[in-house]
């Protein structure tokens, strides 16, 4: 029995510097990146995103778009086979077609689009609450997985200032899928975002090995530029970055620390994930 390919996927939540991140290590020159995909990622499968979006989220598009991975004919008659609608089912024959036109010196990462299976909020329903993109991967890939996350408090004074999601959202509701995701990234191994804002170098070294990567220190002269990103290409939120700066310095409002303060989840994801109770 031939043994199954390697694929390699991170998981972060939205707003939780997952897009600096994932710049980094897709710059690396071994690294093709699919930014944002997810077995429920496009077609009628989500609510609320414009058919451009979704077109950006089909990997598919971001193969060809970015990578040039197929002849123009390739490309379009599978457009017009899927016809931008990837389901579960389709999924991972996708995922598989790309792999294969990638050369054999390159490692396909896939930057999973957690935020539908974690909060949810306003594309799905509801979420699942476990990372859906393994659950359709896992049968035909050897699925190599690690996380990044960004301390709660932060990571919510971000997300909900998104027009999409501000006033749909709840506290308890976003602490919930906060610990769901916690728990799994405590399972599968996990950098900070505090932590890689303080010692890029170092965290990407982590998270490299994590995902089997080889690093590749020259990243630091290319992630600036490097455009293959979803939140980059739909709402240019990176375009001023230039230097990769200290996360979190934002003073907390003191009846928002109320807030988190009572909820439980709150608490077990601190102890999770290794921060500090308040």
């Amino acid at each position: 029995m031939r043994p199954k390919r390697k694929i390699r996927v991170i998981h972060h939540m939205a707003r939780s510097g997952g897009t600096i991140l994932t710049r980094c290590l897709g710059a690396m020159r071994d690294t093709v990146m699919l930014s944002e995909v997810h077995p429920r990622g496009t077609g009628p499968n989500v609510a609320r995103v414009s058919s451009v979006d979704q077109k950006v989220h089909n990997p598919i598009w971001q193969a060809q778009t970015w990578f040039k991975l197929f002849t123009d004919a390739e490309y379009k008659e599978l457009m017009a086979q899927y016809k931008n609608v990837i389901d579960a089912e389709m999924f991972p024959y996708v995922i598989e077609l790309i792999a294969n036109a990638i050369r054999k010196e390159k490692f396909i990462v896939l930057r999973d689009w957690s935020h539908l299976d974690y909060t949810g909020i306003p594309y799905v329903k509801k979420p699942l609450y476990r990372p859906s993109i393994v659950d359709v991967l896992e049968d035909r890939f050897e699925v190599i997985r690690y996380a990044s996350a960004r301390h709660p408090i932060y990571q919510w004074i971000s997300l909900s200032r998104l027009k999409v999601i501000a006033d749909r959202l709840k506290i308890d509701d976003f602490l919930y899928g906060y610990f769901k995701f916690a728990d799994m990234a405590k399972e599968i191994g996990f950098i900070r975002y505090e932590d890689f804002t303080d010692d890029p170098d170092g965290k990407l070294q982590i998270l490299c090995r994590g995902l089997d990567l080889p690093f590749d220190p020259d990243y630091r002269h290319y992630w600036m530029d490097y455009a293959f990103m979803t939140g980059d290409i739909n709402k240019k939120i990176m375009s001023n970055k230039r230097e990769i700066v200290s996360a979190n310095t934002r003073k907390i409002p003191p009846k928002m620390l109320e807030t988190f303060e009572r909820n439980d989840y709150y608490h077990a994801s601190l102890a999770l994930l290794g921060y500090r109770q308040s």
